[in-house]
This record gives C-alpha cells, sequence and structure tokens, in this order.
C-alpha cells in the first residue's frame, strides 16, 4: 500500500515536469515564429536621440554594419527583393550594385514629398536628378536653411533620406520591420563613416499638431535633419 503512493508520487511528479517542459517549448516556439514573421513595433526602444536603450546586446546590433546594411538596401531594393535572413548576405550586393554617389540622395517614394517640405520651409524650388539626388539651389537671396542644404549637397558624405513608416532592421540577427515612434519627427543611422540613413516619419509630417502650423512642422523636420547631420 505505501509503495503504490510513492509510487504514484513520483509519477505524479514525473508527469508535472513533463508538462512544464511542453509548455516552455511552446511558448518559446511561438515568440520565435512572431519575431520571424510579424512586422515587429520597436518603437519603445527608439528614443528621440536616436540612441536605443534599455538593451546593451541592441545597441550593439543598431550599431553594426549589418544593420546598417540591411536598412540601406531595404530602402534601395525593389519590391521583388524580399530581405530576410536567408538572403541578408545579399544586402552588400544591392547597395555596391546602386552605385551611391556623393551628396544627398532621395528614395524614389519620398522624393515629391521631400520637395515639397524643402519648397515650404525655403521657399525654393529645389529638383531632383533622375538618379535621385537633390540639386544645389543657386540664388541669391539664399536664407540660412538654404546655404547648409547646400553645404551638404557638396561634402564629401552620402545623406540617404526615406519617408516611410517601416524599415528593415536586424534585431537578435533576424531581419525584422520596425517603425519610428510617433513622437520622432526624424531618425539618424550611420552606414558607415561617410554615410547617414535618415528616416522621417509620415505620420508626424500629417499629424495635427496643437499651435504648430503646417511649415512649422516641415521647418522641424528640416532643422532636425541639419542638426544631427552637422
Amino acid at each position: 500500500m505505501l509503495k503504490n503512493k510513492k509510487y504514484n508520487i513520483v509519477l505524479m511528479f514525473i508527469i508535472v515536469i513533463i508538462t512544464i517542459v511542453i509548455l516552455l517549448s511552446i511558448i518559446l516556439k511561438i515568440k520565435y515564429m512572431n519575431n520571424k514573421n510579424g512586422a515587429t513595433d520597436y518603437s519603445d526602444i527608439l528614443e528621440t536621440n536616436n540612441s536605443i536603450i534599455n538593451d546593451d546586446d541592441i545597441t550593439q546590433n543598431m550599431e553594426s554594419d549589418t544593420m546598417g546594411r540591411v536598412m540601406l538596401s531595404g530602402i534601395v531594393s525593389d519590391d521583388e527583393i524580399l530581405i530576410t535572413e536567408d538572403n541578408i548576405d545579399r544586402t552588400e550586393e544591392i547597395i555596391n550594385g546602386f552605385n551611391f554617389e556623393k551628396g544627398i540622395y532621395v528614395s524614389e517614394i519620398s522624393r515629391n514629398k521631400f520637395l515639397e517640405i524643402l519648397y515650404v520651409v525655403t521657399d525654393e524650388n529645389y529638383t531632383i536628378s533622375k538618379a535621385g539626388y537633390l540639386n544645389k539651389k543657386e540664388s541669391d537671396k539664399q536664407n540660412d536653411i538654404t546655404q547648409r542644404i547646400n553645404k551638404l549637397i557638396d561634402s564629401n558624405r552620402l545623406i540617404v533620406i526615406d519617408i516611410n513608416e517601416t524599415y528593415k532592421s536586424t534585431i537578435d540577427r533576424s531581419v525584422v520591420d520596425i517603425t519610428l515612434e510617433e513622437i520622432d519627427y526624424i531618425q539618424v543611422f550611420d552606414y558607415n563613416n561617410n554615410t547617414k540613413i535618415v528616416l522621417i516619419n509620415p505620420l508626424m509630417l500629417e499629424r495635427s499638431i496643437e499651435d504648430l502650423t503646417q511649415k512649422e512642422i516641415y521647418e522641424e523636420v528640416v532643422i532636425q535633419i541639419l542638426e544631427n547631420i552637422n
């Protein structure tokens, strides 16, 4: 009788352990699939000063060359090329094949809106070349912002402008879609020593902000770009 009771206790203990292991495996699998297949919002780890907080591993990852390559290739690649963990090595090939030049490059989907922003802020009709680069504006009545923009165009650096709600990035070696925090006008990231990636938040451009006119919102965007790059 006593022997059977001990046997039942041991059996129940084993069953409990097995159940816990199975549940943990299911939870880990669900988290992995969500991270792999879903568009993940990492805005809670992005600050308005363009830094990453609360996780040293994420900080190191965001500063890595791989992160910059994935983000930049996601901006310039066509819709037929889906960047995933399986073809992440192709990101360098995509960038090199694009033949970037020095100056301010504006992604194709962002050009009309960016020209609108510049016109409202500077009262100048900027143009963009067929290759996607902002042309320098020659004028006798240049204001301070126009002069600073022209200086960036003439610099030895590449500035990539993109207006989009989501961006390709890498988190824990996985390719994910990230979104900017709603209160951010822009985020600026380094690809290398001579390349800056400027992500403009489209939600802030169209957002109705108390006591701010549309021109003031656009001015804030341009000023933040200039301050974060200069």
